[in-house]
């Protein structure tokens, strides 16, 4: 009914399930939740600077997330 939100939603024909992701922004922050993890964005960022420290920051951070679900 609200133009200013209109292009954020969606329509029931396109969901077809709803999943919590407790932390789902980690390591950003969720406006008043939980606030931006300084260090671990830190650590990103400087491991993101080689491919190789990319790929041990996916590695580490990425695939054992992965291999947990």
């Amino acid at each position: 009914d609200d133009e200013a939100t209109a292009g954020s939603t969606l329509p029931a024909t396109y969901i077809g399930g709803v999943a919590e992701a407790k932390r789902g922004a980690w390591p950003l922050n969720l406006w008043d939740i939980y606030g931006v993890d300084e260090a671990h964005v830190k650590s990103y960022c400087d491991m993101a600077r080689s491919a190789d420290g990319f790929q041990a920051y996916l590695a580490a951070h990425v695939d054992l997330r992965r291999a947990a679900e």
